[in-house]
C-alpha cells in the first residue's frame, strides 16, 4: 500500500529526489520523478500518430470503388424502372382502348334506322361522299386497314371491305360502329307504293321516288329511310338512307314525288352526294353483301313489287336532330416532340349522313401496332356458332346475324429493352376464338425489322351486340 503524501514531513517519499533551487538568496528543495523507463510507450507520442500516404491512398481507393458500386447500382435500378413504367402505362393505355371500344360497341345499332321500331333492317346503306359508293351502314363492321388511311378527309368509303387488301406483314383492321347519341323525336312513316308503270324518272336510273299519295309529314333538307321488304324474295328487308332534298307540288302532269339531287332552291341549299345515275349506286354493295348476283342490277320491279306496304319511306328528320354517327377505330404512326414516331390507335367520329369527319381523330393509346376483329355469327335460338372476318361477313350474307365481336390489340413498349442484345419473337402470336373460318395463324402480328428489342403483348375481348340481339329477339 501506497504510503500518502504528507506535505508536512521533511523526507522525500520514496522515488523522488530533492533539487535545489535557489531563491532570494536561499535553496530550496524541489521534488522531481524518476523518468519512466524508455521501453514503456509514450501515451501523447501514440495520440499524436497521423495516417500514411499508403493508408490514404487505400482508403481513397476504397471510397472511389463504393461511390462506382453505387451508382451502377442506381443507373440499373432507373433504367428498370423506366423500363417497369412504360409496361404499365402501356398495359394501362391498352385496357383504357377496351374499355372506350367496349363502350362503343354496346351502343353499336342504337336507333340507327330512327325511333319507329318497324324500321328494323337486314342491310342499311347509305351513300357515302367519295365517288357515290353506297356503304354499308351496320351497327358494327370491319374491313382490312390500307397502308395509308387518311386522318383529315372522310373515312365513310372506308368500310367497304372490297376497297381495298392488306399490305405486307399487317392484318390491322379498320373497325367501325354506327349508333345514335340520342334517342331520336322526330320522324313518322310514309307509305311508298309505285304505281304498275315506270315513270321515265323512277329508280333505278332516277332520282325521284314516285309516289302514290301524299307524303304526310316528308320535309325537303330531311333524312329518309326507304325500306325494301322482303328484297328479291329473301325474306330480309333492306334500306336504304336517302336525302330528301325536293319535295315537288303535285299537279296533273307532276306525281307526288321525293327527289335526292341537289336543291339550290333550299336556304342553305342542298348539296347530296346522290349521283345522277339514281339508285344504281346501291348495286355494288348489294353484290358485296349477298343480296344482289355478280353483275346483278336493281330494276323496277325491287321497288314496285308485293303487297302495299312492301315499299315505305320514313322521314328520320334533319340529320342534325338525327345525331347518328359511325364512330372508326383504326392503327397509325403519330410523330412526336422528338421527331420520331410510334403506333398508336385512332379513334375519330364521322357524321353517318354526310361521311365527313367530325373534328379531329384522336389517338387513345400509345403503343398500339395491330387490331384485330372478327364478328360472332349466329340466330337468335342458337347464339354464335362461329367467327368470321368483316369480309366474310358479307361474303357470307350475315350481316343481320352478328351476335358479339371479338376483338384483339397487339402492343409493344414505347421504349427498347435495357438489354441491348434483347430479341423479341419475330411473330407474336394471336389466340383466335373458335369455330372460325380456317383463319389459323393468318392475324399473328410479323415484328417489322429494327422492331425487335421491343417487348410486345396481346390482348382481347368479346363484347355482345345488344341492339343487335334486342332487334332479333321475338
Amino acid at each position: 500500500m501506497k504510503e500518502p503524501f504528507n506535505l508536512l514531513r521533511t523526507s522525500p517519499p520514496e522515488g523522488v529526489s530533492i533539487v535545489s533551487e535557489r531563491s532570494y538568496g536561499k535553496d530550496r528543495a524541489l521534488p522531481t520523478r524518476t523518468p519512466l523507463s524508455d521501453t514503456q510507450p509514450s501515451v501523447k507520442r501514440r495520440l499524436q500518430r497521423g495516417l500514411s500516404l499508403v493508408e490514404l491512398m487505400v482508403a481513397l481507393v476504397i471510397g472511389l470503388i463504393f461511390s462506382l458500386a453505387v451508382l451502377v447500382v442506381q443507373s440499373s435500378l432507373t433504367k428498370q424502372n423506366v423500363v417497369m413504367s412504360d409496361a404499365m402505362q402501356r398495359d394501362s393505355q391498352t385496357r383504357a382502348a377496351l374499355d372506350l371500344i367496349t363502350r362503343d360497341l354496346s351502343n353499336a345499332g342504337y336507333f340507327q334506322n330512327g325511333p319507329n321500331l318497324d324500321n328494323q333492317c337486314y342491310l342499311t346503306l347509305s351513300y357515302g361522299v367519295n365517288g357515290g359508293n353506297a356503304t354499308v351502314v351496320a351497327p358494327a363492321a370491319a374491313a382490312s386497314e390500307p397502308s395509308a388511311l387518311p386522318t383529315t378527309s372522310t373515312l365513310s368509303a372506308q368500310t367497304d371491305p372490297n376497297l381495298y387488301t392488306p399490305p405486307n406483314g399487317n392484318t390491322s383492321v379498320v373497325l367501325t360502329m354506327t349508333m345514335a347519341t340520342s334517342t331520336p323525336q322526330t320522324g313518322g312513316p310514309v307509305k311508298v307504293i309505285f304505281p304498275g308503270q315506270s315513270p321515265p324518272n323512277a329508280p333505278p336510273n332516277g332520282t325521284n321516288l314516285v309516289l302514290s299519295q301524299i307524303p304526310a309529314g316528308a320535309k325537303a333538307g330531311d333524312t329518309g329511310l326507304l325500306r325494301l321488304q322482303d328484297f328479291r324474295s329473301s325474306n330480309k328487308t333492306v334500306c336504304f338512307q336517302i336525302p330528301l332534298s325536293h319535295i315537288p307540288a303535285q299537279s296533273s302532269t307532276q306525281p307526288y314525288s321525293v327527289d335526292s339531287l341537289n336543291n339550290a332552291s333550299l336556304t342553305p341549299p342542298i348539296n347530296t352526294p346522290f349521283q345522277t345515275k339514281g339508285y344504281t349506286g346501291f348495286q355494288n354493295a348489294l353484290i358485296s353483301a349477298g343480296l344482289l348476283p355478280k353483275g346483278g342490277q336493281l330494276g323496277f320491279g325491287d321497288f314496285n313489287g308485293g303487297p302495299a306496304g312492301t315499299v315505305t319511306l320514313t322521314d328520320l328528320g334533319p340529320p342534325a336532330q338525327q345525331n347518328l354517327q359511325t364512330v372508326a377505330y383504326w392503327v397509325t404512326n403519330q410523330s412526336n416532340s422528338a421527331g420520331g414516331q410510334f403506333p398508336a390507335l385512332m379513334r375519330a367520329v364521322i357524321n353517318a349522313q354526310t361521311g365527313a369527319v367530325v373534328g379531329q381523330p384522336v389517338a387513345v393509346s400509345a403503343g398500339v401496332v395491330s387490331l384485330i376483329a372478327l364478328f360472332g355469327v349466329g340466330t337468335s335460338a342458337s347464339g354464335v356458332t362461329q367467327y368470321l372476318t368483316g369480309k366474310d361477313v358479307q361474303a357470307q350474307n350475315q350481316l343481320g346475324n352478328i351476335r358479339s365481336v371479338w376483338i384483339a390489340l397487339v402492343s409493344r413498349s414505347l421504349q427498347p429493352d435495357v438489354n441491348t442484345q434483347y430479341q423479341s419473337p419475330a411473330t407474336i402470336a394471336v389466340t383466335l376464338p373458335t369455330p372460325n373460318n380456317s383463319y389459323g395463324h393468318a392475324f399473328d402480328y410479323q415484328v417489322p425489322a429494327g422492331a425487335r428489342g421491343y417487348h410486345y403483348s396481346v390482348i382481347s375481348t368479346e363484347v355482345a351486340v345488344r341492339n343487335a340481339l334486342w332487334m332479333s329477339t321475338p
